[in-house]
């Protein structure tokens, strides 16, 4: 039971919040109407295109969707760690919280000056099957989090 509790389980919520992580290079957040199409990297951290010949800056740093990608480094950290008090919790709040953040990747898209004229001020945004995902496997991490913090409290009771 030890090496449930001290191994398995911190890697199962590790594995999948590692996953939720990588889907973030797919494409997460596309532009309705159109053919375009960003992954949640290029959200967080921006990106630019070339058009007719010129590098214009399309999206901008975005400060929320950055809190998202760190709140989730973060809780994978935390599983990990057992000398903090209530460390679980806290690594469950935090991938409760980049799961809720990284649904409002759409919300939070950042369009740069330059690629108003390209995108358009007003285009809306809406979340592809990757950035479903990513949430969702967030909060299942979070809940085996949960569940390991739930089964510590279990097994003591039962031992004593």
């Amino acid at each position: 039971m030890k090496l449930v509790k001290k191994f398995i389980v911190p890697c199962c919520s590790t594995l999948l919040a590692l996953v939720a992580l990588f889907l973030l290079f797919g494409k997460c957040v596309a532009v309705v109407d159109t053919d375009s199409a960003y992954s949640g990297f290029q959200v967080i951290f921006g990106h630019s295109e070339e058009v007719w010949g010129k590098k214009v800056q399309m999206l901008a740093f975005c400060f929320p969707a950055f809190l998202a990608f760190i709140f989730l480094v973060a809780g994978i950290v935390l599983a990990w760690l057992d000398m903090i008090p209530f460390n679980n919790f806290i690594s469950a709040g935090l991938l409760l919280v980049a799961a809720v953040l990284t649904f409002c990747f759409p919300a939070f898209i950042n369009v740069a000056e330059e690629g108003l004229g390209a995108i358009g001020q007003y285009a809306e945004y809406s979340a592809k099957a990757c950035l479903i995902i990513s949430g969702i496997l967030n909060i299942l991490a979070a809940g085996v989090i949960c569940a390991k913090a739930y089964l510590d409290k279990v097994v003591s009771k039962l031992l004593k």
